[in-house]
């Protein structure tokens, strides 16, 4: 496998994934189903043949994982924005300069694909560029429809220990069916113009402006961001289940 370039309009896809994980340590290579955990992402992303694939990271050993799975390493993530309180924002600018400068390679699309996510599909990615070629905005992110922790159903605890409701008791209903659907961002697929993340734009972390993001709806499975021990352990039990069908599983079985 190879990432393929194109020519004018071409989509980027930016795998981000350090070596450093406080909640799960090698996370990004931890196994799933017998794979490292990047290799899911960079499958996806290489099935969905949209432009070049390249991870990000500070790692000689996810660098290694992700060649062999076919991905681009044109650089190395240096040290000082693969710490804890780094955002992706700063990682994705880091990693545009660097094509800038190095190749003058300037692509019209960025898409942010955390490894963390191994169940996002190629599909769901194809699905992602389509809704923001065709949707007039600026910005497209992975959503998932809010079930049972719904805010109508959420309270916070105050000092005394007594639960106060969010949303007043004369806006909601004890029916769970009745509830506006409501949604959340995934943490899965982000896609978007690349003028989105210019240097003088927002500094917030892919906090992209509501007027001009778009949400591509995804199921729970494929939704899943694996952020600790817990997480790995479920996408484990989904993935012996058949609940969840990657790009990675389907290309290794052939």
């Amino acid at each position: 496998m190879s990432a393929r370039r194109r020519g004018g309009g071409e989509s980027l896809a930016v795998i981000p994934a350090r070596g450093g994980s406080t909640r799960l340590p090698g996370k990004n290579l931890a196994r799933l189903g017998g794979f490292p955990l990047v290799a899911f992402t960079v499958v996806a992303a290489l099935r969905a043949d949209l432009g070049r694939v390249i991870i990000s990271t500070d790692s000689e050993a996810i660098a290694r994982v992700g060649r062999r799975w076919g991905a681009e390493t044109p650089f190395t993530r240096p040290a000082a924005l693969a710490g804890d309180e780094t955002s992706t924002r700063e990682v994705i600018l880091h990693a545009l300069r660097h094509l800038a400068e190095t190749e003058a390679y300037r692509p019209e699309i960025v898409m942010v694909l955390p490894p963390t996510s191994p169940f996002r599909t190629s599909a769901q990615i194809r699905a992602g560029q389509a809704l923001l070629l065709g949707g007039g905005v600026a910005s497209v992110v992975g959503i998932e429809r809010v079930g049972q922790h719904h805010p109508y159903r959420m309270c916070a605890a105050r000092a005394d220990g007594s639960l106060e409701d969010l949303v007043s008791v004369e806006r909601k209903s004890s029916r769970t069916q009745t509830h506006p659907a409501l949604y959340c961002r995934n943490a899965s697929l982000y896609v978007s113009r690349a003028s989105v993340f210019a240097p003088t734009g927002r500094a917030d972390d892919l906090c992209f402006d509501p007027a001009s993001v778009r949400g591509l709806v995804m199921d729970r499975v494929s939704s899943l961001d694996i952020t600790d021990a817990e997480d790995l352990r479920i996408a484990k039990a989904l993935l012996a289940a058949g609940l969840a069908r990657p790009d990675l599983r389907r290309t290794a079985a052939r």
